[in-house]
Protein backbone atom coordinates (compact mmCIF):
# COMPACT_ATOMS: atom_id res chain seq x y z
CA UNK A 1 0.00 0.00 0.00
CA UNK A 2 1.47 3.09 -0.87
CA UNK A 3 1.55 6.10 1.30
CA UNK A 4 -0.81 9.03 0.73
CA UNK A 5 0.58 11.33 2.89
CA UNK A 6 4.62 11.45 4.11
CA UNK A 7 4.42 11.24 7.50
CA UNK A 8 6.65 10.16 10.16
CA UNK A 9 6.87 6.87 12.06
CA UNK A 10 4.96 8.28 15.11
CA UNK A 11 2.35 10.42 13.45
CA UNK A 12 -0.26 11.39 15.29
CA UNK A 13 -3.68 10.03 14.83
CA UNK A 14 -6.53 10.99 16.79
CA UNK A 15 -10.53 11.24 17.04
CA UNK A 16 -11.92 14.63 17.98
CA UNK A 17 -15.61 14.10 18.85
CA UNK A 18 -16.32 17.85 19.13
CA UNK A 19 -15.67 18.54 15.97
CA UNK A 20 -16.76 14.95 14.52
CA UNK A 21 -13.66 14.81 12.08
CA UNK A 22 -9.92 13.21 12.06
CA UNK A 23 -7.39 14.76 12.94
CA UNK A 24 -3.74 13.43 11.27
CA UNK A 25 -0.70 15.21 11.67
CA UNK A 26 1.33 15.36 8.40
CA UNK A 27 4.90 15.72 8.15
CA UNK A 28 7.85 14.21 5.95
CA UNK A 29 9.19 11.32 6.14
CA UNK A 30 7.02 8.24 6.03
CA UNK A 31 8.05 5.32 6.22
CA UNK A 32 6.27 1.83 4.86
CA UNK A 33 5.60 0.71 8.33
CA UNK A 34 4.23 4.07 9.14
CA UNK A 35 2.04 3.76 6.94
CA UNK A 36 0.71 0.59 8.01
CA UNK A 37 0.23 1.77 11.53
CA UNK A 38 -1.49 4.73 10.33
CA UNK A 39 -4.04 2.45 8.72
CA UNK A 40 -4.65 0.16 11.40
CA UNK A 41 -5.01 3.53 13.65
CA UNK A 42 -7.61 4.52 11.25
CA UNK A 43 -9.53 0.96 11.32
CA UNK A 44 -9.63 1.06 14.98
CA UNK A 45 -10.86 4.31 14.98
CA UNK A 46 -13.69 4.04 12.31
CA UNK A 47 -14.36 0.78 14.19
CA UNK A 48 -15.30 2.58 17.11
CA UNK A 49 -16.93 5.42 15.74
CA UNK A 50 -19.02 2.14 14.13
CA UNK A 51 -20.18 1.08 17.44
CA UNK A 52 -20.08 3.98 19.22
CA UNK A 53 -23.18 5.29 16.47
CA UNK A 54 -24.86 1.69 16.69
CA UNK A 55 -25.03 1.76 20.33
CA UNK A 56 -27.04 5.38 19.70
CA UNK A 57 -29.25 3.98 16.95
CA UNK A 58 -30.30 0.86 19.27
CA UNK A 59 -30.91 3.18 22.10
CA UNK A 60 -32.96 5.77 20.25
CA UNK A 61 -35.00 2.57 18.37
CA UNK A 62 -35.85 1.34 21.94
CA UNK A 63 -36.35 4.88 23.33
CA UNK A 64 -39.04 5.33 20.33
CA UNK A 65 -40.77 2.17 20.83
CA UNK A 66 -41.49 2.64 24.22
CA UNK A 67 -42.88 5.98 23.95
CA UNK A 68 -44.79 4.89 20.96
CA UNK A 69 -46.31 2.15 22.98
CA UNK A 70 -46.83 4.33 26.22
CA UNK A 71 -48.44 7.16 23.93
CA UNK A 72 -50.97 3.92 22.75
CA UNK A 73 -51.57 2.45 25.92
CA UNK A 74 -52.67 6.12 27.37
CA UNK A 75 -54.86 8.13 24.86
CA UNK A 76 -54.38 11.46 25.04
CA UNK A 77 -56.87 13.92 27.63
CA UNK A 78 -57.97 16.04 24.21
CA UNK A 79 -58.41 12.46 22.16
CA UNK A 80 -60.46 11.49 25.09
CA UNK A 81 -62.29 15.03 25.33
CA UNK A 82 -63.16 14.66 21.54
CA UNK A 83 -64.20 10.76 20.84
CA UNK A 84 -67.91 10.69 21.09
CA UNK A 85 -69.43 8.58 23.71
CA UNK A 86 -69.55 5.20 22.65
CA UNK A 87 -73.74 3.52 22.00
CA UNK A 88 -74.57 1.46 25.04
CA UNK A 89 -76.81 -1.58 24.44
CA UNK A 90 -77.40 -2.44 28.31
CA UNK A 91 -81.24 -2.17 29.01
CA UNK A 92 -81.61 -0.16 32.11
CA UNK A 93 -84.40 -1.30 34.17
CA UNK A 94 -86.89 1.14 36.15
CA UNK A 95 -86.84 0.75 39.69
CA UNK A 96 -90.01 3.49 40.13
CA UNK A 97 -93.55 2.72 39.00
CA UNK A 98 -95.49 5.55 37.72
CA UNK A 99 -97.78 7.35 39.67
CA UNK A 100 -100.82 5.50 41.28
CA UNK A 101 -99.14 2.45 40.26
CA UNK A 102 -97.60 0.36 43.51
CA UNK A 103 -94.63 -1.35 43.15
CA UNK A 104 -95.12 -5.39 44.12
CA UNK A 105 -92.45 -8.30 43.45
CA UNK A 106 -90.73 -5.85 40.35
CA UNK A 107 -94.16 -5.12 38.83
CA UNK A 108 -96.05 -1.98 39.07
CA UNK A 109 -99.67 -2.72 39.76
CA UNK A 110 -103.21 -0.84 40.00
CA UNK A 111 -106.71 -0.69 40.98
CA UNK A 112 -108.98 0.32 38.78
CA UNK A 113 -112.28 0.87 40.63
CA UNK A 114 -114.16 1.58 37.74
CA UNK A 115 -116.81 -1.48 36.99
CA UNK A 116 -116.63 -3.05 33.51
CA UNK A 117 -116.50 -6.84 32.15
CA UNK A 118 -112.95 -8.90 32.09
CA UNK A 119 -112.34 -8.53 27.96
CA UNK A 120 -113.39 -4.64 28.68
CA UNK A 121 -111.03 -4.35 31.86
CA UNK A 122 -108.07 -6.82 30.12
CA UNK A 123 -108.26 -4.23 27.25
CA UNK A 124 -108.61 -1.01 29.65
CA UNK A 125 -104.98 -2.74 31.03
CA UNK A 126 -103.66 -2.68 27.67
CA UNK A 127 -104.09 0.66 27.41
CA UNK A 128 -102.09 1.68 30.19
CA UNK A 129 -99.03 -1.11 29.15
CA UNK A 130 -100.05 -3.46 31.42
CA UNK A 131 -102.68 -6.85 31.65
CA UNK A 132 -105.01 -8.12 34.54
CA UNK A 133 -103.06 -8.91 36.88
CA UNK A 134 -101.05 -12.52 37.68
CA UNK A 135 -100.63 -13.55 40.90
CA UNK A 136 -97.43 -15.78 41.57
CA UNK A 137 -96.88 -16.20 45.68
CA UNK A 138 -99.06 -15.46 48.75
CA UNK A 139 -97.45 -12.90 49.56
CA UNK A 140 -97.76 -11.22 46.35
CA UNK A 141 -101.55 -11.58 46.50
CA UNK A 142 -101.62 -10.52 50.24
CA UNK A 143 -99.89 -7.66 48.71
CA UNK A 144 -102.56 -7.00 46.14
CA UNK A 145 -105.46 -7.17 48.31
CA UNK A 146 -104.48 -4.27 50.13
CA UNK A 147 -104.60 -2.47 47.03
CA UNK A 148 -108.02 -2.80 47.42
CA UNK A 149 -108.68 -2.25 51.04
CA UNK A 150 -109.47 1.37 50.67
CA UNK A 151 -112.96 0.47 48.84
CA UNK A 152 -114.09 -2.01 50.95
CA UNK A 153 -111.84 -5.71 49.61
CA UNK A 154 -114.90 -5.64 46.89
CA UNK A 155 -114.45 -8.28 43.81
CA UNK A 156 -112.09 -7.76 41.70
CA UNK A 157 -111.23 -9.19 38.29
CA UNK A 158 -107.46 -10.74 37.74
CA UNK A 159 -106.29 -12.09 34.93
CA UNK A 160 -106.66 -16.02 35.13
CA UNK A 161 -109.35 -17.42 32.68
CA UNK A 162 -110.00 -21.19 31.33
CA UNK A 163 -111.93 -19.72 27.96
CA UNK A 164 -109.62 -21.05 25.61
CA UNK A 165 -109.98 -24.59 27.16
CA UNK A 166 -112.61 -25.72 30.23
CA UNK A 167 -109.83 -26.78 33.35
CA UNK A 168 -106.90 -25.42 31.88
CA UNK A 169 -106.09 -22.31 33.63
CA UNK A 170 -104.04 -19.38 32.37
CA UNK A 171 -103.02 -15.56 32.65
CA UNK A 172 -103.47 -12.76 30.34
CA UNK A 173 -100.22 -11.85 30.22
CA UNK A 174 -98.63 -15.14 29.62
CA UNK A 175 -97.11 -16.59 32.36
CA UNK A 176 -97.12 -19.65 34.17
CA UNK A 177 -100.30 -20.07 36.48
CA UNK A 178 -98.02 -21.45 38.92
CA UNK A 179 -99.81 -20.29 42.39
CA UNK A 180 -104.04 -20.91 43.27
CA UNK A 181 -106.10 -19.71 46.20
CA UNK A 182 -108.87 -20.75 44.93
CA UNK A 183 -112.27 -20.93 47.40
CA UNK A 184 -113.10 -24.29 48.88
CA UNK A 185 -115.23 -25.93 45.72
CA UNK A 186 -113.75 -23.98 43.19
CA UNK A 187 -113.51 -23.09 40.37
CA UNK A 188 -116.89 -25.65 39.45
CA UNK A 189 -117.48 -23.80 36.16
CA UNK A 190 -121.36 -23.64 37.10
CA UNK A 191 -122.87 -22.45 33.57
CA UNK A 192 -119.54 -21.63 31.78
CA UNK A 193 -117.94 -19.63 34.13
CA UNK A 194 -114.46 -18.83 32.75
CA UNK A 195 -112.97 -15.60 34.55
CA UNK A 196 -111.18 -15.41 37.60
CA UNK A 197 -112.67 -12.73 40.45
CA UNK A 198 -110.56 -12.16 43.54
CA UNK A 199 -111.74 -11.25 47.02
CA UNK A 200 -114.55 -13.85 46.74
CA UNK A 201 -116.99 -13.79 50.50
CA UNK A 202 -114.86 -14.29 53.52
CA UNK A 203 -112.12 -15.66 52.84
CA UNK A 204 -111.69 -13.51 50.26
CA UNK A 205 -109.97 -16.05 48.00
CA UNK A 206 -110.33 -16.71 43.96
CA UNK A 207 -113.78 -17.61 42.37
CA UNK A 208 -114.08 -18.33 38.60
CA UNK A 209 -117.33 -16.38 37.43
CA UNK A 210 -118.79 -15.48 34.12
CA UNK A 211 -116.58 -13.22 31.97
CA UNK A 212 -119.70 -10.79 31.55
CA UNK A 213 -120.03 -9.61 34.78
CA UNK A 214 -118.97 -6.08 35.58
CA UNK A 215 -116.27 -5.93 38.18
CA UNK A 216 -113.47 -3.89 38.94
CA UNK A 217 -110.20 -5.30 38.15
CA UNK A 218 -106.18 -5.13 39.07
CA UNK A 219 -103.81 -4.37 36.18
CA UNK A 220 -100.21 -4.90 36.35
CA UNK A 221 -97.28 -4.15 34.17
CA UNK A 222 -93.32 -5.04 33.43
CA UNK A 223 -91.23 -2.95 34.75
Amino acid sequence: MLCPHRVKFCSTVSWTEAHSSLRVDHCRGCSIGGCFYLQTVILGLVSQILNITMKKLTASAIFCAIIALTMAAEPRDGAEESLAPAKSHIVKRATDCPDGWTLISGRCFRYVPAVMNWANAEINCLYMGAHLASVHSWWEYHQIQRLTAPYGYREAWLGGTDAAYEGVWFWSDGSRFDYRRWCSGEPNNMFFQHCLQMNYRGPKCWDDLWCSYHRPSVCAMEI
